[in-house]
Order: structure tokens, then C-alpha cells, then sequence
């Protein structure tokens, strides 16, 4: 009995923390962001296929490396919530771009080959993110230069290039470990590169007491700082640079990427682009929600007239569910979509499925002699393999589309997918912990146990039927 009343109170725990999360003020839950975000479909935007000219013919790796960059580029560098961007096909790399009013400017700047660039930021510590305006003096900077500087503000600060991406060794970057074990990244140049480089860090490293103290070198990617470590002393000849005192391997790991690949590996051309009015998602939610609460007052009231008593109390787990699956929506970022509400409302009518096989075990059970409690426990236990077995049918069902939408650039199918498997895998613990949980306390108050009560008219009822929790 003391294991229930556990179990009771744990569910009003999350449920109470549930409810806090789908407040439409809380943005942050215990220092984790909380947000559901709006598809394209919703909140309109543009739609752009990429792809490489004809008769080219990249390497898996460097189509997998050039979607790495646009997603970095438009959910960071653009400001773009939550693109989708997927690979289709071989040649062709299809992004959406949700809330984007001027298409053409996102996709210029998104698809733009890029430009990357080792830099002389002075004597000030420019923190990861920080616009720049760059100033190019060497040779070989002209290539991709400048990208995106007519956009900066006057009050932009400016580097000047001391090394040109393209100088850097494609490939170089390295996340190790340097002589006290602390995380770091290495990398080479070749070329004038390395001429220039030994220059500046010669005239301008810490240790040099004819140089200017503290200077520090920033690599920016597209005018914006992905680090800005500080220059200890000379790097000249094939030594590789080492970078330092960073935070962690994520940190590590961002800036050899942004080394290895600042620009984009292969060349990509705008296919095809597509506008969706922002007019017909605000349409679309409407009527969405009008069918999901529709939709949940009729399940509601069908359970609550078959089965009763039982019934009230699944309708009272959905609403639960209700609350932990949109509370689930937020913490994980979901992006919604038109066809993900639609996932979600479908798996109201599928959370109260696993409720109508436990049911109707149970009036068996009850019609069969057994006491309720014995009814309960074995209405649950007889009806679990067909619930695992349809649950799980449901959940491959919504791998395969997820894995078809993904790799096929149908954001709609993926939106689906996404949302009907989170809503089966929480109606299945809803059933199972929630359900069974206020099935045994019903039993344990020793109250409401007319057979009517659970759908089982009185001549066909056990007198028994009365009895304790067994």
C-alpha cells in the first residue's frame, strides 16, 4: 500500500511540474530552455533547394560537411529558429527557413561559399559571436572577400586578415590535449600562410617585451568571432598552432570544425525556392486546436459513458497526458508543424486505447466472479502483451517515417513522426502508471464498488465482486 501512495505522489509531482512547463510564461525550467517552435508551415517563411551544378559529382562527406555549415549558418549566424536543413539525394541539400520575410538576402548569405580568415584583433578579448568588420591586406584574401559586410554597423569593430582561410590545411584541425592535460586544437597552414603567421606572432606575442603585450589573434567565420585565442609566442616553420584554455571539448570541437570547414566544401547553387504565407499557418492553428479540443471532449465523453467510473478516471490520465506531452514538446524544442499537430491529435484518440483494453479484461474479470482487486490487477495483466505488441507496432511505424522524411527532405512526414511517437510512448506510461495507479487507490478506499459503476450490470455481477485488493 505505501509503494502506491509513492508512486500517487511522485505523479502529482510531474504532473504540478508538467503544468509549470506549459505555462505560456516559462521559457526556463531549471536552467534549460522550454520552447515549442513553429515550422514553416505555421509560421511562414521560405523553402530553398541547394544544389551542386551539373556534372559534379562531391563526396558523401563533403555534402554531410556543407549541410553542417548551412544549419550552423542559419540557426546561428542568420538568426533562423529552428531551419530544417537535409540532404537529398546526392547533389542537393533542401533548407527551411521558418519566420524569414526576405528570402532572397537569407539565401545569398546562407548558401554563400563563405569566408574564414585568422585575424589581428589587438589588445582586446572579443568573445565567440561578436560581429566584425574585416580588413584585407594580404594576398590570396580576395577570394569569398567580403561576405556580408554592407550589413555591420559603423560601430562594428575591425580586424585586419593576417592569414586567409585558405591557407589553413583543409583537414589540419585537431581536438587534443595540451602538456597539462587541458583540452585544445591544433592546426596547420601551408603556403604564404605560414610566412604570415610566423610574422605576426613573432611581433606580437606576450613574452616578446618589444611587442604589444596581450595581443590576441581572432578566427572569424562569415564576420563573426568563433574564438579569439591569445598569441604566447612564435609560430613559425611546418610546427602546427595550438589553441588553449578553452572551456571544454563542445568549444573544442566547434572551432576545428569551423577550421576544418569554414566554407562551404562544394559549390552551391539556388535549385528551386518556395514562399509560405504566414496568414495560412495562423488558418492552420486555429483550426487545429478547434479539432484537438474537439476531438478530446468526444473521447472524453465516450469513455466517460461506456466505462463509467473507470472511464472518469482515464479521463482524468488524459488530461494528464495531455499535459505531459505538450510539457515533453517544449522541453525537447519541438518544431511544430501542420502535419505534427495532426500527430498529436490522432494520438489523443490512441492514449485511451491501451485505458479500453484494460476495461474491458476487467468487466471479464468481474463477470467471471473475481473480487475488484483481482479484477484490476488481472485486467492489467492480461491486457499488457496486446498493448505492447500495438504500441510498439506504432512506434517502428513512426521510425521508418521519420527516417523517410529525414533522409528525403519531407519535413511534414518528419513532423509527424516525431510527435505521434512522443504521444504513444507517453500514452503508454500514462496507462500503465497512471491508470493502474488510480485503479488500486479506487479499490484500497473500499468505496464505489457497485458493479454498475464499471459497466457490469447486476445480474451478470459476481457478488464478490465487492471484495479487497488481492
Amino acid at each position: 500500500m505505501r509503494n502506491i501512495w509513492w508512486t500517487f505522489i511522485a505523479i502529482l509531482v510531474v504532473v504540478l511540474a508538467a503544468l509549470y512547463i506549459d505555462l505560456p510564461g516559462t521559457h526556463d525550467f531549471f536552467g534549460r530552455p522550454v520552447t515549442i517552435n513553429q515550422g514553416i508551415d505555421l509560421a511562414g517563411g521560405a523553402r530553398v533547394l541547394y544544389c551542386t551544378p551539373k556534372g559534379t559529382n562531391p563526396s558523401s562527406g563533403d555534402m554531410s560537411t556543407a549541410r553542417d555549415v548551412i544549419q550552423s549558418r542559419a540557426s546561428g549566424g542568420y538568426g533562423v529558429t529552428e531551419p530544417q536543413v537535409t540532404q537529398v539525394g546526392n547533389n542537393c541539400i533542401s533548407v527551411e527557413l521558418p519566420g524569414v520575410k526576405n528570402a532572397e538576402k537569407a539565401i545569398s548569405t546562407i548558401g554563400a561559399t563563405g569566408f574564414l580568415a585568422l585575424t589581428d584583433s589587438g589588445n582586446t578579448y572579443f568573445p565567440p559571436g561578436t560581429k566584425v568588420k574585416l580588413v584585407c591586406k594580404v594576398a590570396g584574401c580576395a577570394k569569398g572577400y567580403p561576405v556580408g559586410q554592407s550589413n555591420l554597423s559603423a560601430k562594428t569593430p575591425v580586424m585586419q586578415i593576417i592569414v586567409p582561410g585558405t591557407e589553413i590545411s583543409r583537414g589540419s584541425a585537431q581536438v587534443g590535449f595540451d602538456q597539462n592535460n587541458n583540452v585544445s586544437v591544433t592546426y596547420n597552414m601551408t603556403g604564404a600562410g605560414q610566412t604570415a603567421w610566423c610574422n605576426y606572432t613573432t611581433n606580437h606575442n606576450n613574452p616578446n617585451p618589444t611587442a604589444t603585450t596581450g595581443a590576441y589573434s581572432a578566427i572569424v567565420l562569415d564576420n563573426q568571432v568563433v574564438s579569439d585565442p591569445n598569441v604566447q609566442g612564435p609560430i613559425c616553420g611546418s610546427n602546427g598552432t595550438q589553441i588553449t584554455g578553452l572551456t571544454g571539448t563542445s568549444e573544442a570541437q566547434k572551432i576545428s570544425v569551423d577550421l576544418n570547414y569554414g566554407a562551404l566544401p562544394v559549390q552551391l547553387r539556388p535549385n528551386s525556392l518556395s514562399t509560405v504565407a504566414a496568414s495560412l499557418g495562423a488558418q492552420s492553428v486555429t483550426d487545429a486546436k478547434k479539432a484537438g479540443v474537439i476531438g478530446l471532449i468526444i473521447v472524453a465523453l465516450f469513455m466517460l459513458l461506456y466505462y463509467r467510473l473507470p472511464g472518469l478516471l482515464a479521463d482524468i490520465a488524459l488530461l494528464m497526458y495531455a499535459a505531459f506531452v505538450f510539457a515533453a514538446f517544449k522541453l525537447l524544442g519541438v518544431t511544430m508543424t501542420l502535419a505534427g499537430i495532426a500527430g498529436f491529435i490522432l494520438s489523443i484518440g490512441m492514449a485511451v486505447d491501451a485505458n479500453v483494453l484494460i476495461f474491458e479484461r476487467m468487466k471479464e474479470e468481474l463477470r467471471s466472479g473475481k473480487t475488484l482487486g483481482a479484477a484490476v490487477e488481472s485486467g492489467f495483466r492480461r491486457a499488457w502483451p496486446s498493448i505492447r505488441d500495438s504500441n510498439a507496432s506504432t512506434i517502428i511505424t513512426t521510425i521508418i517515417l521519420f527516417w523517410f522524411g529525414h533522409n528525403f527532405a519531407a519535413t511534414e512526414i518528419t513532423g509527424f513522426a516525431t510527435t505521434l511517437f512522443l504521444g504513444v510512448v507517453i500514452s503508454l506510461l500514462t496507462a500503465v502508471f497512471v491508470s493502474h495507479t488510480f485503479l488500486r487507490l479506487l479499490v484500497i478506499s473500499g468505496r464505489w464498488r457497485s458493479p454498475q459503476l464499471f459497466g457490469v450490470e447486476p445480474q451478470t455481477a459476481s457478488p464478490r465482486a465487492g471484495g479487497s485488493l488481492a
